[in-house]
C-alpha cells in the first residue's frame, strides 16, 4: 500500500440514465467513450492520474490542488464543447477534496475520496464543489472564481463540510483550441496496432516500432489505442518513456514497472515478481514499499548483474501475461541509452512466444548511425521482424475533419489545404498555427462561425519556431525571463533557482511560471511539487530552448538576457 497526500476529483454525468434510454445503447456507448476520452485527456494534461472509471464519470488523483481545480474547470469546458459538437445536452458535476489517501490495486481509498464523491453528488448540473481545504491549498493562484457556500451536511460524514463553488465559463469557438484536439485520421495505424494486439493476445506477441518527426502524433496514437485496448478486450498496459537530457539506464522500464507496482494489489505483485523480486527491486525501488521482506541480491560483476536483470524482466513480463495480455510501451527511444536498447531486444525476443506486445516510439529525425537504437534496428529486424509504422503528416481530408470538429461547421477545402500545406499536416504545428492566427486577429469566431480576414494568407508565418516566438513575445517580461532561464535547464528545473537567476522573488517567479504554463502546453508542475517544473511537452520544450538560446545569444529581440552564473548555454 502507498499512502500519499493528494487532491481527489470525482466527476459524474448528469442524467446519464435518461440519456442512454433516449439515445439507445450503441449511440450512448459512443458518447460515453467520447466523454471518457475527453476527461482523461484533460486530467492527464494537468498531471492527474485516472484511478478508475465510475461508469458515468472518473476518479482522478492529482499531486496538487491547483492542478485539480484547473482540471475541473477544463473538464466542464471540454464536456460543454463535446455537447455542442455532438448536438447533445451533455453536462457533468464535479467534487474535489484533499488529504491523505491510499492507492492500492488500481483503486484509491481515504476520507478525501469519500468527500469528493459526496461533494460531486451534492453539486448541481455543471457545478464544481470543492472542500475548504482545497481552496486553502490553492491560495488564490490560478485566478479561479471561488464562491463560499458554507457548511454542508454530506451523507456518511460525521461533520458538515465547508463547501466552495468553483466558477467556470464555456469556451467560445477558438478558445477550444487550447484544449485537447479532436483525434482524426491514422485509421491504418490504429487498425494495424489493434490487429497486432489481437495476435499477441493469442500467444504470438512481438514488437511494433513507430517512427516520426516531433509533433507528428506518435504518443497520441499509442495513447488512443492503448486506452481502447485496456477498456475493451482487457490488457495490462505498461507505459514508460525516455526523457530529454535525462539519460538513465533502463529509464522507460523503471517508469513502467514503478507505476504498475503502485497500482497493483500487493498479493498480485508478489505472485508476478516471484523469485525475481530482489533482482527487479534493484531496478524498481518502489517494490520495497510493498514487499518489505525483499533483500538485495548478492553482489556480482556488472555484466552478470545486467544479464540477470534482463532475464528477470523477461520472466516477470511472461508471468504477467498469463493473467492478461501485456502491452509494454517504450516512448521516445531516441533518448534511450545502450542498456535500455539492450533490454528492449531481450524483451522483444521474449514477446514472440508470449502474450506480450512491445511498442516503441522514436524520432527517426533524431537518430544518427552511432545511436544505440540505430545500431540495434538491423539486429531487431533479424531477431523479431518488427512491424514498422512511419507516421507522416495528416492528409488534407483529416486536417479538414479536425478543423470542422473544432469549428462545429463546414470548413472550405481551400482553407484546409492551405493549413495542411503550411504545417505539412503535423497536428501539433497545425494547432499552434490556428492559435497564432486567432491571436493575430485574422481568424475570428463570430456568431458560431469561423471568419477569416483577407490578410490571412500573408499572416501565416514561415515556420513553427516563428509561431511560438510570436506567442512568447506576448507574455510579460517576468514570464519571458522565467521561461528563458528554465528552458536552459535539462528536463526539470527548480523554481527558486530559476527565479533567483531571473532576478525575481520566489513568489514572483511562481506567478510568472503560472502565467507561462497557462499559455503553453510545454510546461507543467512536476509531481514533486512547486519546487520544480518539468517540460511536459517535448515539442514545445524544444522550441522554448531554441528561443531561449537565441535570446541568450542576443539573436532574438535585439538583446539577450543575462542567464546568470551556473547556467551552461551548451547544456541543451
Amino acid at each position: 500500500m502507498a499512502t500519499q497526500t493528494a487532491t481527489i476529483l470525482v466527476s459524474d454525468v448528469v442524467g446519464s440514465t435518461d440519456q442512454r434510454i433516449s439515445l439507445g445503447e450503441v449511440r450512448a456507448e459512443e458518447v460515453r467513450r467520447l466523454h471518457d476520452r475527453a476527461l482523461a485527456d484533460v486530467a492527464e494534461r494537468a498531471g492527474g492520474t485516472v484511478i478508475k472509471g465510475l461508469g458515468d464519470g472518473l476518479l482522478v488523483l492529482y499531486p496538487g490542488a491547483s492542478q485539480a481545480v484547473s482540471s475541473a474547470v477544463a473538464m466542464q469546458q471540454a464536456v460543454h464543447a463535446l455537447g455542442r459538437r455532438e448536438k447533445l445536452d451533455l453536462a457533468i458535476r464535479v467534487g474535489i477534496s484533499s488529504g491523505d489517501v491510499t492507492v492500492e490495486g488500481g483503486d484509491c481509498f481515504g476520507v478525501p475520496v469519500i468527500e469528493a464523491s459526496r461533494l460531486c453528488a451534492a453539486a448541481g448540473t455543471g457545478e464544481i464543489f470543492a472542500a475548504d481545504v482545497v481552496t486553502v491549498l490553492v491560495r488564490g493562484r490560478g485566478g479561479f472564481a471561488i464562491e463560499r457556500l458554507g457548511p454542508v451536511v454530506l451523507k456518511g460524514l460525521p461533520d458538515p463540510v465547508e463547501v466552495h463553488r468553483i466558477g467556470w465559463e464555456p469556451l467560445r469557438g477558438m478558445a477550444d483550441l487550447r484544449g485537447p484536439a479532436p483525434y482524426v485520421g491514422r485509421e491504418f495505424e490504429r487498425t494495424t496496432l489493434r490487429e497486432r494486439f489481437a495476435v499477441a493476445a493469442g500467444g504470438a506477441g512481438g514488437l511494433v516500432l513507430i517512427a516520426g518527426e516531433p509533433g507528428i502524433g506518435k504518443t497520441r496514437l499509442i495513447t488512443e489505442v492503448c486506452r481502447d485496448i485496456a477498456a475493451e478486450p482487457g490488457a495490462t498496459v505498461l507505459i514508460g518513456g525516455c526523457h530529454d537530457g535525462e539519460v538513465r539506464a533502463f529509464a522507460p522500464f523503471v517508469e513502467a514497472f514503478t507505476d504498475w507496482v503502485r497500482a497493483t494489489p500487493t498479493s498480485q505483485v508478489t505472485t508476478v515478481l516471484g523469485h525475481e523480486a530482489a533482482t527487479i527491486a534493484r531496478l524498481v525501488p518502489a517494490i520495497h514499499d510493498v514487499m518489505t521482506e525483499v533483500h538485495a541480491p548478492a553482489d556480482v560483476s556488472a555484466d552478470e548483474a545486467e544479464a540477470r536483470l534482463n532475464d528477470a524482466v523477461g520472466q516477470v513480463l511472461g508471468r504477467m501475461s498469463e493473467h492478461l495480455p501485456v502491452v509494454l510501451v517504450l516512448d521516445d527511444l531516441h533518448w534511450a541509452d545502450a542498456a535500455t536498447v539492450g533490454l528492449l531486444r531481450v524483451v522483444a525476443r521474449r514477446a514472440t512466444t508470449a502474450r506480450i506486445l512491445v511498442i516503441g516510439t522514436y524520432r527517426d529525425t533524431d537518430l544518427d548511425r552511432r545511436h544505440p537504437l540505430a545500431e540495434a534496428l538491423p539486429l531487431l529486424r533479424r531477431e523479431v521482424e518488427p512491424t514498422r509504422l512511419a507516421l507522416q503528416g495528416l492528409p488534407v481530408t483529416a486536417v479538414r475533419e479536425m478543423l470542422e470538429q473544432l469549428a462545429e461547421h463546414d470548413v472550405p477545402e481551400a482553407f484546409a489545404q492551405m493549413l495542411a500545406s503550411q504545417t505539412e499536416g503535423n497536428p501539433f504545428f497545425l494547432r499552434e498555427m490556428l492559435i497564432h492566427l486567432t491571436e493575430a486577429g485574422v481568424l475570428r469566431f463570430e456568431d458560431g462561425q469561423w471568419v477569416a480576414d483577407e490578410r490571412i494568407a500573408t499572416a501565416i508565418p514561415e515556420g513553427i519556431r516563428e509561431v511560438i516566438g510570436q506567442r512568447l513575445s506576448q507574455l510579460s517580461e517576468a514570464t519571458q525571463r522565467m521561461l528563458g532561464i528554465g528552458a536552459l535547464f535539462e528536463v526539470a528545473f527548480p523554481l527558486p533557482v530559476a527565479a533567483d537567476v531571473a532576478g525575481l522573488e520566489d513568489d514572483q517567479g511562481l506567478d510568472a511560471f503560472y502565467a507561462g504554463a497557462g499559455d503553453s502546453d510545454g510546461l507543467e508542475l512536476d509531481r514533486g511539487g512547486a519546487d520544480g517544473t518539468r517540460g511536459g511537452d517535448d515539442r514545445a520544450g524544444e522550441i522554448f530552448r531554441l528561443q531561449a538560446q537565441a535570446e541568450a545569444d542576443g539573436v532574438v529581440g535585439g538583446q539577450g538576457h543575462d542567464a546568470g552564473p551556473g547556467v551552461d548555454h551548451d547544456a541543451h
